[in-house]
């Protein structure tokens, strides 16, 4: 089973969004801003792909992009913007 991040400032679609994945059989994890996925990232496992929205309050997806590919463990993760 896939591990997806799903990083979106909108409640409303990172919930209906992430029901849709972990029905479609994949564990996702979510965070509302760059800095709460950072926090994700500190975890043990990592995410096999972030789906992540580029405008957001505090860190936006640039500013995390920035940040993830400066960090070896979790450059090579793969990014989806949207």
């Amino acid at each position: 089973m896939a591990y997806l991040l799903l990083v979106d400032n909108d409640t409303a679609f990172r919930d209906a969004l992430a029901y849709v994945l972990t029905v479609r059989g994949y564990h996702v994890a979510t965070a509302g801003d760059g800095m709460a996925a950072l926090a994700r990232l500190s975890q043990p496992e990592a995410p096999d792909l972030i789906l992540l929205d580029l405008v957001m309050p505090r860190m936006d997806g640039a500013q995390f992009r920035s940040v993830q590919r400066q960090h070896p463990r979790w450059a090579t993760i793969p990014v989806v913007v949207f």
